[in-house]
């Protein structure tokens, strides 16, 4: 396989097919390069325009004054595999087809344009992404690779705390892929990588993995699967991200006859038995979810508490409301978790802290009052000084965010100083700030406490399946 560093981190990209029209791909694609911050040098390829946006064009690949790394190709269908030849023979090392137009397509014509790009990228040994995708981010470099819409807007995800390890996607939908990313960026999730692999003439999913497995960026690695040409792969691939305990978060679509058509005609995917998927999955310790919810908030629990997973099931519920610490101690309940009574010492510096009329069974109601009186903090820290609580779950409302950032030190002395996983949920809409706010304290919040208990529910599968293995130390 060639190297992908040339793909995802290239110091010097060809816009191939550019064009100045922000409303077309082609001119979409030059923004999200030119406007993403990217430090590298970018040439542009066409043959309709002298310059676009301050970069004199180039008619060919062959015209560049050197070689570059990596070629993003936006012409028509039938002239990709020419663009790709030239490539190859000027040194291209990598490259990107977006266009459309092969296998996906009806009739051999499509398909025989495929099989050209497979057989001149395994010739040329170039990592070639697509076709028919979306192209990549790189979040770090940085570089938008894409033309998706979630890009436009240049704005970047807001920054977790130091725990936060980063989230990759790899999606064999471009759409389906960079709307997790969309839909993570208000839960502060800390992205390094968007990856759709498209109908995968020549990388596939799993060699865009096996990259990521080794990535120091990355350390939850999400999939949106139609189906795998090289299922067999996925074994090695898991137990290296186990051992690197780099969690798997899966989806695989196509489970009906309607579905497994629909994948067929858009990246050209065999979907293959739903269950023998599922059975796979289960072996090697990738957890998989039917929807995109459950899949973000996993992905942002196992982000977060990466290094403090829970030691078993036994869960503290902490609440300003009653009825929302009801609430959800049954959806912890439901989960798979424990939620027993709390230790009698910890019940007792609780009752010298907060007012008479709080709870200190489990779930913990401080009240309104005692919220205001004494905030959160302090309380979460004697939950999670209690040999008898593995996690906490906090239900309340985030209606202001004042009441988060008036505590904000406390709240990050003890997100760097905790050993378990806290997990905030609102049974209110979340305010945006109060979201930042804790997110900068090494807390992910959650929309309800039924997110939450998911999350840590999927924490706790993923302890135990590295319990379960042999020789390693969780």
């Amino acid at each position: 396989m060639p190297s992908l560093d040339a793909l995802f981190s290239p110091r010097s990209i060809a816009l191939v097919g550019a064009s100045p029209d922000p409303h077309a791909i082609r001119g979409r694609m030059v923004s999200a390069v030119l406007d993403g911050g990217y430090p590298g040098t970018v040439y542009a390829i066409s043959r309709s325009h002298r310059a676009i946006r301050g970069l004199s064009c180039y008619r060919s690949v062959a015209d560049l004054p050197r070689a570059v790394d990596l070629a993003i190709i936006t012409v028509p269908a039938r002239y990709v595999a020419d663009v790709l030849e030239a490539c190859g023979e000027g040194g291209t090392r990598a490259a990107v087809i977006i266009s459309s137009g092969f296998a996906e397509e009806r009739g051999a014509e499509g398909r025989a344009r495929q099989e050209r790009v497979t057989a001149l990228a395994e010739r040329h040994d170039m990592a070639v992404l697509g076709p028919n995708g979306e192209g990549f981010l790189n979040a770090a470099l940085p570089l938008r690779a894409s033309f998706s819409p979630v890009l436009a807007d240049g704005a970047p995800p807001s920054a977790p705390g130091k725990r936060a390890r980063g989230v990759a996607v790899i999606s064999q939908s471009g759409g389906i892929g960079f709307s997790f990313y969309d839909r993570g960026r208000p839960r502060c999730l800390p992205f390094s990588y968007v990856v759709s692999t498209g109908n995968e003439a020549g990388l596939s999913t799993l060699d865009v993995l096996e990259h990521l497995v080794s990535d120091p960026a990355t350390g939850v690695v999400m999939m949106f699967i139609e189906g795998l040409r090289d299922a067999e792969r996925f074994a090695p691939l898991a137990a290296r991200a186990a051992r690197a305990r780099k969690a798997l978060i899966v989806t695989k679509v196509g489970r009906s006859d309607a579905a497994a058509r629909a994948a067929l005609s858009h990246t050209a995917s065999i979907t293959g038995s739903h269950s023998a998927y599922e059975a796979m999955f289960r072996a090697h310790g990738a957890l998989s979810f039917p929807d995109a919810d459950r899949m973000l908030n996993a992905a942002a629990a196992l982000s977060y508490f990466h290094d403090r997973l829970p030691r078993g099931r036994r869960t503290a519920v902490l609440t300003t409301s009653g009825g929302a610490g009801i609430w959800a101690a049954d959806a912890c309940v439901d989960a798979g978790l424990e939620v027993g009574p709390i230790d009698a010492a910890t019940r007792a510096r609780l009752d010298e802290r907060l007012p008479s009329y709080a709870s200190t069974a489990n779930p913990v109601d401080l009240t309104a009052q005692g919220l205001f009186e004494h905030g959160y903090a302090k309380p979460l820290e004697l939950l999670a000084a209690s040999d008898a609580v593995d996690a906490v779950v906090v239900s309340c409302s985030m209606v202001r965010s004042d009441l988060i950032t008036a505590e904000i030190d406390a709240l990050k002395c003890l997100g760097a100083r905790s050993d378990k996983p806290i997990l905030f949920s609102a049974y209110t809409r979340a305010n945006p700030e109060a979201v930042r706010a804790l997110a900068s304290a090494d807390f992910p919040c959650f929309a309800s406490g039924h997110d939450a208990a998911n999350a840590l529910a999927a924490l706790v599968e993923y302890r135990e399946f590295l319990d379960s293995l042999p020789g390693t130390t969780p």
